[in-house]
């Protein structure tokens, strides 16, 4: 048989985007001084994604300078690296980016405490590989920790017939460095055996100790920079 019309297959390729970013979207305690990362899905031209790169603090710009091709920034709360498990072996790590599609942004100042962060791509980001430039903006929000303050323990403040076994829990607002809380943290009568733990997202310190029997304890937390942004 003959083909009664002609016959046009036409598309295109993927175009540059945002494949990941760091901070990720709603991160709640990022640190002032954190640098901002963009991963790109396929290398770009450094001055078309430089030039489309906004963060704002509460709606104000803020100023600072680009880096490329740095490793990746880790996105966990604790501040560790991602790791692949394979099948039956060691933890294997994901395999580097390819060049151009690493860009880093350093604050020239700290952003400030409890800020809302918006960072923003613009359209018309071009990549190195073809001529079609991104057609939409890509733009994700998270926040800086805040004013550090302790919310709630557990229990509660002049409660009695209180069994510690399980710890005394502090919870606060802005995550703490571990170092430093259990140097700020005293307990009256001191017991024989005092510990003090953080959790992952360093919000949650538990008290344990070897608290005795028909005893008051108080349990003050020293005034000071415990926080990890140092607040």
């Amino acid at each position: 048989s003959v083909l009664a019309s002609p016959y046009a297959l036409r598309f295109e390729t993927l175009r540059p985007g945002v494949q990941s970013t760091a901070p990720a979207a709603g991160t709640p305690y990022a640190l002032p001084s954190d640098r901002v990362q963009v991963l790109f899905i396929q290398p770009v031209r450094r001055a078309s994604a430089q030039a489309g790169f906004s963060l704002r603090a509460n709606g104000a710009p803020i100023r600072g300078y680009f880096t490329w091709n740095g490793p990746l920034l880790a996105t966990q709360p604790n501040n560790s690296n991602a790791q692949v498990p394979s099948k039956g072996g060691p933890p294997v790590r994901p395999s580097a980016p390819a060049r151009e599609t690493v860009m880093t942004f350093h604050p020239g100042t700290p952003l400030p405490l409890g800020a809302r962060i918006t960072v923003s791509e613009a359209p018309g980001l071009r990549g190195l590989g073809g001529p079609l430039a991104s057609t939409a903006a890509y733009s994700w929000q998270y926040r800086v920790a805040g004013p550090l303050a302790v919310s709630g323990a557990i229990p509660a403040s002049g409660a009695t017939g209180i069994d510690p076994s399980n710890g005394i829990k502090l919870q606060l607002t802005a995550p703490v460095d571990s170092n430093r809380v259990q140097k700020a943290i005293h307990v009256s009568p001191k017991p024989d055996y005092i510990g003090a733990y953080v959790d992952d997202t360093g919000t949650a310190v538990t008290v344990n100790g070897d608290f005795l029997p028909s005893t008051t304890y108080p349990i003050p937390v020293a005034q000071g920079a415990i926080g990890r942004a140092r607040q």
